[in-house]
C-alpha cells in the first residue's frame, strides 16, 4: 500500500522499504529519505540525534538507537524470524511511522499560538506565533508576486548560521572553553533562561543545546516542513502538532533579522505541544512580561529559544519590531 503521510509519501526509497525486504533501511545509509525518518522520530517520539548526523542525513549510532527505542517502545518485531528487535527501518517499522505521522496530520487543530502585535489584543480562533503590528497586514487575501514561503526558504541558510553561532556558544561554555562566545553565551544563558549557579548553567545549557538540534533538524528539512499559508500575520504553527508550520502573507514586510528570527521560533513551537509563546510578544513591552518567566517555563518558551540565539547571533539581548 502506498504511504499516506505527506511527510513520506512519494519517496522512492520509503516506498520500497514499505514493501520489500530486500529495500530496508540500514544504519550507515544517507540521503533524504533518512532525513525523513529522522524528522518523523524527533516529532513523534522527541528523540534527540546527533547534529553530525542530521546535517549529514546520515542513519549513524544515534539514529539507529532512536529507531530502536521507537521500535521497542511499540513492540516492532516480526515474530515469523526475529525475537528481539533491531534498529532497521523495514516494512512494518515503515507503516508504523506513517501511520502515526498521517494521524498527526489529520488531528490538525489550530490554537495555542499567542504571539500576538503589540498593543493588539489576542484572537479568539487563531493565534499567529508572528503577526504583524499592522491592521493592513492581518487581513492580507491577495497573494505577493513572490511567495512568502519562498521567501521563508531563502531565509534558511541564515537561520541556520545563527542557530549554528548559538550552538558554538552552548559547546564552547560546556566545554569550559575560555572564549568569547562562551562568555557571551553564560550571559545570555543568565539573561534568558534565569540561572546562576553553576549545575544550573550547565543542566539548562544542555537542555537549549539539544533543542537546538532538533531546531537545526526541522530547517535542514525546511522544504517537508514548512507551508504556504493563506492569512495574515507573518507564520502559524498549529497545535497540535501536523508537522508545519505555515508561512502567512505578512512575511513579506518582515524585517531583514526578523525572517530568520521567525524560523527559529517556529521550529521550537514544533518541536511539542508544551512549547508555547509565554509572555507573548516581548516587543509590546520591552520584554517586561518575558523577563519574569521562570527557567523551567523559559525551556519551553519559543522566545527564549529565538531571543536566546538572536542575542548570540548580535553579541547583545536585542527586542525585534515587525520590521527589523
Amino acid at each position: 500500500m502506498p504511504l499516506r503521510s505527506e511527510l513520506f509519501r512519494g519517496d522512492h526509497k520509503l516506498e520500497n522499504a514499505g514493501v520489500h525486504d530486500s529495500a530496508h533501511i540500514l544504519p550507515g545509509s544517507s540521503g533524504p529519505h533518512v532525513e525523513k525518518i529522522q524528522v518523523a522520530l524527533m516529532l513523534l517520539d522527541s528523540t534527540s540525534i546527533a547534529e553530525s548526523e542530521l546535517a549529514a542525513d546520515r542513519y549513524g549510532e544515534t539514529t539507529a538507537a532512536a529507531v530502536l527505542a521507537y521500535k521497542l517502545k511499540r513492540n516492532i518485531i516480526n515474530r515469523s524470524y526475529q525475537s528481539t528487535v533491531d534498529n532497521i527501518v523495514g516494512r512494518m517499522t515503515i507503516a508504523s511511522l506513517d501511520s502515526e505521522m498521517t494521524v498527526r496530520s489529520t488531528i490538525q487543530k489550530r490554537s495555542g499560538c499567542d504571539y500576538t502585535p503589540a498593543g493588539q489584543r489576542k484572537r479568539k480562533q487563531f493565534f499567529f506565533a508572528f503577526a504583524s503590528s499592522g491592521p493592513e497586514l492581518l487581513n492580507v487575501s491577495t497573494p505577493a508576486a513572490r511567495s512568502t514561503l519562498d521567501m521563508a526558504l531563502a531565509e534558511v541558510p541564515a537561520a541556520l548560521t545563527m542557530r549554528n553561532k548559538a550552538k558554538q556558544a552552548l559547546d564552547d561554555l560546556i566545554g569550559s572553553s575560555n572564549t568569547k562566545l562562551s562568555a557571551l553565551c553564560l550571559e545570555a544563558l543568565k539573561r534568558h533562561y534565569k540561572v546562576s549557579a553553576a549545575n544550573d548553567v550547565d543542566r539548562v545549557a544542555s537542555e537549549v543545546r539539544n533543542s537546538l538540534a532538533q531546531v537545526a533538524s526541522r530547517l535542514l528539512s525546511a522544504r517537508a516542513w514548512l507551508r504556504q499559508g493563506q492569512g495574515g500575520g507573518f507564520a502559524e504553527t498549529p497545535t497540535p502538532r501536523d508537522g508545519h508550520t505555515y508561512i502567512m502573507q505578512g512575511y513579506s514586510v518582515a524585517g531583514r533579522l526578523l525572517r530568520p528570527t521567525i524560523l527559529i521560533h517556529e521550529a521550537f513551537h514544533d518541536l511539542s505541544d508544551f512549547n508555547q509563546d509565554f509572555g507573548g510578544n516581548p516587543a509590546k513591552d520591552r520584554g517586561a512580561m518575558y523577563h519574569l518567566n521562570a527557567t523551567d517555563t523559559q525551556l519551553k518558551n519559543a522566545y527564549a529559544t529565538s531571543q536566546f540565539v538572536l542575542h548570540i547571533s548580535e553579541e547583545q539581548e536585542k527586542i525585534l519590531g515587525d520590521l527589523d
